[in-house]
């Protein structure tokens, strides 16, 4: 194991043996680096013994925060938020450092070099890849905006302004969603933040910019139940078709979100006879699912919801028919060959089209919005918040949508049995 040697704090004397002050010793890449520290500096007072007792205080704190940076700096991590207030409130000290450029503050850290330190920052939180994914994309654009080497200390409000006016000038052009620009500000003004919170930078450039919502209702679609049972019977005609109706089936009436949950699913996490997961006071045991949300997993890494017949069904079909190949003990996971499908929305905008349903936006992301519907109108938003895995005010903003048969009611309306309601734009319409 390498042993650590850290900073070293000495005093200096003239040749008299008189006190002068300290000094810390500390190495930082490789280079060794000292700081003084004088008595005459750090006090004014008269008395000698008081002058050295205040000086010689003035100057551990300072050695401290040196050693703090010197133990990070070896060990690879970030420094610690609490030694850089420190450090904020020792101009004289931080003014030092960064003369001697053993220290990344500010003037010497690069937007490549922050982004880098982001990313490894979200990685070590244990942040879902998808939001890992969305952060490195914003953190690229960044870079190639203002260039890599830019000083981040040379990023003025200005400049963040132009930023967000180029970004604004793509929509306008139809080359991206007024909620992706959004997005994309919203996590821009995450990644200064960030930098804002390390001290690297006194305030974030981007604060002033106002990101709008990131939500695009007018491509919510709500697929009914009869639009579903067209798409599992598509589903059928292709190949691994029992997989690709249980995706469908776990997106529409379970609500999971696709590809992550269903891939993670294992057959040890569906109970089918009641009882594992959930059981009532009075002791009936209701069939359910454990699913495992990548995307929450630091908050709700899991949520149990009640099995729903239509999926329950689906699910036992898949078992008997991995029982009777006789590869239910190969694989532990309910998706064999489906859960490797690397972009499975493509796959399924294939079956949406073979079951003669209007093409509509988000194919997947829809199934999941239309089962957050159906369950807080029939169960209500706790239930929603349990089982979807999302709280009341995200449902609102992302998910919640007016039914067919609810605008058929609000108009004096009979409900029909094939509950399909066709608002779906022109532009989203299969043209033959």
């Amino acid at each position: 194991m390498e042993i650590l040697i850290m900073a070293k704090f000495r005093k200096k004397k003239s040749p008299n043996g008189e006190l002068k002050g300290w000094q810390s010793e500390a190495t930082f890449n490789g280079k060794t680096v000292t700081i003084a520290y004088s008595v005459s500096k750090f006090s004014e007072a008269k008395n000698r013994e008081r002058r050295e007792r205040e000086a010689e205080e003035a100057a551990r704190t300072r050695h401290n925060v040196v050693k703090d940076l010197e133990e990070s700096s070896k060990l690879g991590l970030e420094p610690n938020p609490g030694t850089l207030r420190l450090l904020e409130g020792l101009p004289d000290l931080l003014k030092t450092l960064k003369e001697k450029g053993v220290f990344n503050c500010g003037a010497c850290l690069t937007l490549e070099e922050l982004c880098d330190r982001f990313i490894k920052h979200n990685e070590a939180q244990g942040l879902a890849p998808s939001t890992i994914e969305q952060r490195f994309y914003t953190a690229r654009r960044l870079c190639e905006y203002f260039g890599s080497d830019t000083k981040i200390d040379a990023i003025t409000e200005q400049d963040a302004e132009t930023f967000d006016d180029s970004l604004g000038r793509s929509v306008n052009a139809g080359q991206m969603a007024a909620a992706h620009r959004s997005g994309i500000v919203k996590r821009t003004k995450t990644i200064f933040n960030y930098a804002v919170k390390l001290k690297i930078i006194a305030a974030n450039p981007f604060v002033d910019v106002k990101a709008g919502k990131q939500t695009n209702r007018a491509r919510l679609f709500y697929v009914s139940e009869a639009e579903t049972d067209r798409i599992l019977e598509a589903c059928e005609h292709m190949d691994n078709g029992i997989e690709w109706a249980t995706v469908t089936a776990l997106a529409r009436f379970q609500g999971m979100r696709v590809p992550s949950e269903p891939r993670a699913l294992k057959w040890e996490d569906v109970d089918f006879i009641g009882g594992k997961f959930i059981r009532t006071r009075d002791g009936d045991g209701i069939p359910a699912l454990r699913i495992t949300a990548q995307k929450t997993q630091r908050t709700h890494p899991v949520r149990i919801m009640p099995l729903f017949p239509r999926t329950k069904e689906i699910l036992e079909r898949l078992r008997d028919e991995q029982e009777r190949a006789g590869i239910m003990d190969e694989c532990p996971f309910v998706l064999r060959k489906v859960r490797m499908v690397t972009n499975p929305g493509t796959t399924f905008k294939k079956i949406v089209f073979r079951a003669g349903v209007n093409d509509y936006p988000k194919p997947l992301q829809n199934l999941r919005a239309s089962a957050a519907t159906d369950v807080r109108r029939e169960y209500g938003t706790r239930a929603e918040s349990d089982w979807i895995g999302h709280d009341a005010a995200i449902a609102d903003e992302h998910y919640d949508m007016v039914t067919a048969d609810e605008l058929r009611k609000a108009a004096g309306l009979t409900p029909k049995e094939d509950s399909t309601f066709d608002t779906t734009p022109d532009s989203w319409k299969n043209k033959d």
